[in-house]
């Protein structure tokens, strides 16, 4: 078991592995970031090992309580509620590519996040809507918005290429959705 302030560890509230590494979003805990401690953080791990590789403190990085990640390879995509907020990170070294904020892509409350190499999902809880990113370049691609989507507080995203799920919390249902 891997635990603990040595691995950054300080409220996880999300994970993701892309084979090489895997990455932890830590500001999923409330409580432990108003004690003072580095909540706003993303630990990297070695997967083949568990072996810290290395901890990004989030307000040089542009988050704050990191809610979600996810990695697709090339790209790590860390989504921040508390700043309206998705953070693109190298996977390879973890360093900083772009933030992307609210006021210009849409993010109201973003409480997931997936990708596929393609494109970027983001779930926004705020206003029942999904934000698509192109991967590539950070840009927006469009927002999916409300009743006709069947979003109601979507909490998780999952993309494969082809469809892309979303759990909706407040109605219990999942929205499947075609890419193409």
């Amino acid at each position: 078991m891997l635990s603990g302030p040595s691995y950054g560890f300080y409220g996880p509230g999300a994970i993701a592995s892309d084979g090489t590494h895997v990455w932890v979003a830590n500001g999923g805990d409330v409580w432990v970031a108003n004690r003072g401690t580095p909540a706003n953080s993303v630990t990297e791990l070695d997967a083949s090992n568990g072996a810290l590789v290395g901890i990004f403190k989030g307000p040089s990085y542009g988050f704050t309580l990191p809610d979600a990640i996810d990695s697709d390879g090339t790209n790590v995509w860390v989504a921040s509620s508390y700043r309206n907020s998705v953070t693109e990170l190298l996977a390879s070294t973890g360093a900083l590519v772009r933030v992307i904020n609210a006021t210009s892509y849409g993010f109201t409350l973003p409480d997931a996040i997936a990708s596929d190499g393609t494109h970027v999902w983001v779930a926004n809880s705020g206003d029942n809507s999904v934000t698509e990113l192109n991967a590539s370049t950070g840009a927006m691609v469009q927002v999916l918005s409300g009743s006709s989507y069947g979003f109601n507080v979507p909490a998780a995203i999952a993309s494969d290429g082809t469809h892309v799920w979303v759990a909706n919390s407040g109605d219990e249902s999942i929205t499947e959705l075609t890419i193409s």
